[in-house]
């Protein structure tokens, strides 16, 4: 697998996120069943605000692009951009701080953590702001959370 989904909407985002599992050395000869321990190569990234949501684009720059399942490696470097269109009312909560959702997404991820840029440009009418994040920590199975008061509030 070698490509992943730029999400425009919150749903789209959560409907990226992806388990797997592989097996080794089985043999079937009739009815069976395994028990197999799923696990997800995929980071989290959650970009929120205290402020008020406004549209978004988010940039994640050097993630993995591709997915080994069979050795549970990823490789390559590419760019993701999320533009978030639409804004929503979900929230997340972050050392005892709830954030608005901006932007949401996956990359692949390693299962030591590494460390990728990202950028965020928010638009509101016909004016935008860049914010540029230069170490986000990517790790397999695990939660990036880039928060904080990017946006005014009403």
């Amino acid at each position: 697998m070698n490509t992943l989904p730029n999400p425009t909407t919150f749903a789209q985002a959560e409907a990226a996120d992806a388990f797997f599992a592989t097996m080794k050395d089985i043999t079937i000869t009739g009815d069976c069943s395994y028990p197999v321990e799923l696990v997800r190569p995929l980071a989290q990234i959650n970009v929120g605000t205290t402020g008020t949501p406004m549209q978004a684009t988010f940039t994640a720059s050097g993630a993995p692009n591709t997915f080994h399942p069979f050795t549970n490696t990823v490789s390559g470097a590419a760019e993701f951009t999320w533009n978030f269109s639409e804004t929503t009312s979900e929230t997340f909560s972050a050392d005892g701080t709830e954030y608005n959702y901006l932007a949401m997404g996956y990359v692949f991820a390693p299962t030591t953590a590494t460390n990728i840029s990202a950028g965020l440009t928010l638009t509101d009418g016909g004016t935008s702001k860049t914010v540029e994040f230069p170490l986000v920590e990517i790790g397999a199975n695990q939660r990036s959370n880039i928060a904080g008061n990017f946006t005014p509030t009403e």
